[in-house]
């Protein structure tokens, strides 16, 4: 389902996840635009050589043109969630920072609070997809690095990582298992980034080959632990106790749950668990 405004009207379009204010002179004489819904699911988009997952798919389109007046457009948010604005123009394929209207330039990371009293908004002249996308979770490559089986698309500035470990080049980078975590390599806002895509709880080990400053060449290995989460919260442990009773898999570590030692967790400690949580 989509919403028409014709030129010389003020109006607001209700969406599932955004209000869209178009002021009266906004658009061009004998024009008129189009919004609607693509999909509030989480669905995975690539910008700029990165790919988010995103929290919000809209379009709004003007005849191909760029409005004449700002379209104010209002996100519903979640508590205390991180969320990146971008949008895409169909005639230009152009991406544009909403905030400070630069091309190809993310969004600064910004931790949003509920929006229910409508206080923050975004506005711009720019037709086209709007999307809303989480920030990856930022990870530094230790020798030894864990990752969080719960954050699915963590990133590595790589310019800094060459900084701190004085290295001029990185030539390659290998994945001895892309079965527990997946890597892209790309530019984002000019900088060196790898983005690790976490799969399923495991080892693996990532291989960095390049040179140094003196033009020696070598290789730097970081083992990769992808652990399962923890969590206090009863329910969601019981949950997942209930899934690995009946074979699923969980994304949280129930280690602490094994009363009877056996290295599993069975229908007994579910049963415990859910207990547990009704007194």
């Amino acid at each position: 389902m989509h919403h028409r405004i014709n030129y010389g009207s003020e109006n607001t379009i209700h969406l599932k996840q955004f209000d869209l204010m178009f002021p009266l002179a906004s658009m061009k004489p004998d024009s008129y635009c189009v919004a609607g819904d693509i999909s509030q699911e989480h669905i995975p988009v690539r910008i700029m050589g990165r790919e988010m997952i995103s929290d919000g798919l809209v379009y709004f389109y003007s005849d191909g043109y760029q409005l004449e007046s700002p379209v104010i457009i209002t996100p519903y948010l979640k508590d205390d969630e991180e969320i990146d604005p971008y949008i895409f123009n169909y005639s230009t394929s152009i991406w544009t920072n909403i905030n400070t209207g630069k091309k190809f330039e993310p969004i600064i990371q910004k931790r949003m609070t509920a929006n229910t009293d409508k206080s923050y908004t975004i506005s711009t002249k720019e037709t086209g997809l709007l999307i809303f996308a989480k920030r990856p979770q930022e990870a530094i490559l230790r020798p030894l690095t864990s990752l969080s089986i719960q954050n699915k698309v963590n990133y590595v500035d790589l310019d800094e990582l060459k900084q701190t470990n004085i290295i001029k080049t990185i030539e390659d980078i290998d994945i001895s298992d892309p079965d527990i975590v997946k890597i892209y390599r790309g530019q984002v806002s000019g900088k060196d980034e790898l983005r690790l895509e976490v799969l399923k709880p495991g080892s693996s080990s990532i291989v960095l080959k390049g040179t140094d400053f003196y033009g020696n060449t070598g290789a730097k290995t970081y083992i990769i632990d992808v652990l399962l989460a923890k969590t206090d919260n009863l329910l969601l442990n019981v949950l997942a106790a209930l899934q690995t009773c009946s074979g699923m898999e969980t994304q949280y570590d129930l280690s602490d749950y094994d009363f009877n030692h056996d290295g599993k967790i069975g229908l007994s400690e579910s049963i415990r668990l859910l207990q547990k949580m009704i007194q």
